[in-house]
């Protein structure tokens, strides 16, 4: 098994590039994260021709190639993260968040980290980012199966 530390990495590195992302542009497409079989982290991006396509199709292409560098023993651990709506856990209304998901052999969690994205200035706009507390749960294993 991956050494948790390694994993946290991986998280921190996802969820710091999600995060600069939203506050740069407002917003981001999924993005894919691993760490190789040398033990370096890394970011993966896929691209069909399509500028402006679906959140969940960019997800697909991305847990198809991290699967397919899995099989290969390519990659220890891999991460998808992309925005969501999710329930508070305190108020049970529906919040922004960064789903992260964790993925290495014998291992799968789901991790949100609510977010408000606050926008001042009419002509130039300057964004920053309150996080929340994360939340975690068990995750599918739909990489390392």
């Amino acid at each position: 098994m991956i050494d948790k530390d390694r994993l946290d990495d991986l998280f921190d590195h996802a969820l710091s590039n999600a995060m600069a992302l939203l506050e740069k542009n407002g917003e981001f497409f999924p993005l894919g994260a691993s760490i190789g079989s040398d033990g370096q982290v890394g970011l993966l991006a896929t691209f069909d021709g399509d500028d402006h396509p679906e959140s969940q199709t960019v997800i697909d292409d991305l847990t198809s190639a991290l699967r397919q560098q899995a099989s290969e023993g390519a990659i220890l651990a891999s991460a998808i993260a992309f925005d969501a709506r999710v329930r508070s856990p305190e108020t049970g209304e529906a919040v922004d968040a960064v789903i992260t998901r964790i993925r290495a052999k014998d291992y799968a969690r789901d991790i949100a980290v609510p977010y408000q994205l606050h926008t001042k200035g009419l002509f130039k706009k300057t964004r920053s980012i309150a996080q929340g507390q994360a939340t975690a749960s068990e995750g599918e294993q739909d990489i390392f199966s």
